[in-house]
């Protein structure tokens, strides 16, 4: 019999991990918080006599490819740690950690292109009739943003306590793939995000 490595975990009669299940019914509310901000914006487009129409900055395509991209280093991660391979799982969740730095520094230059092209987070004085399609920008790029920096949080911690050695080797496993469920769950919360707020201005 092969005998357990390190970072292997050990049988368990749970069908799932309470913090994973936790993890994932934060994410339903997550889901749901935006599910609803989105139907309010479709609400208030359809509610619009002429609903403010603007282009999504450019840097905004650049910082969905940056995002969904970082999900492949965090995955290496993942894999790496499964195998007991703990300098690759630190490279790789650190490039995940810098790639999600950039993309809200990118976010953060996003959201100054629109305020400088004249749509901002309150006051968008176009006359009566236009909505608030403005303002729901922000609220996506911020909401999502803080989600992010609750990642990117998640990331940097996990990154310390592996290089520290303060993660029991039972839970390492378990620890990188709820970082990893979230990062990637982030990734396509932007995916939609973007897709929604480009194809709504047609």
């Amino acid at each position: 019999m092969t005998p357990m490595t390190s970072t292997q975990r050990p049988p368990s009669n749970q069908l799932i991990d309470p913090q994973k299940f936790a993890l994932w019914l934060f994410i339903i509310t997550v889901i749901m918080i935006f599910g609803g901000m989105t139907s309010a914006y479709i609400v208030d487009r359809g509610n619009a006599r002429s609903p403010l129409l603007f282009d999504l900055p450019v840097i905004l395509t650049w910082n969905l490819a940056l995002v969904l991209l970082s999900s492949i280093p965090m995955q290496v991660a993942v894999s790496a740690i499964r195998h007991g391979e703990t300098r690759k799982a630190l490279w790789a969740m650190g490039l995940t950690l810098a790639m999600g730095v950039t993309f809200l520094v990118g976010q953060s230059q996003g959201m100054k292109d629109m305020v400088q092209s004249g749509i901002h987070l309150v006051n968008n004085n176009r006359g009566a009739g236009i909505g608030n399609s403005g303002s729901f920008f922000f609220v996506f790029v911020l909401v999502h943003g803080a989600h992010i920096v609750g990642g990117v949080l998640a990331l940097l911690i996990t990154l310390v306590n592996t290089a520290r050695g303060a993660i029991r080797p039972a839970r390492i496993q378990n620890v990188y793939e709820m970082v990893a469920i979230f990062w990637h769950f982030l990734g396509i919360l932007w995916l939609y995000l973007y897709w929604f707020l480009h194809f709504t201005q047609d």
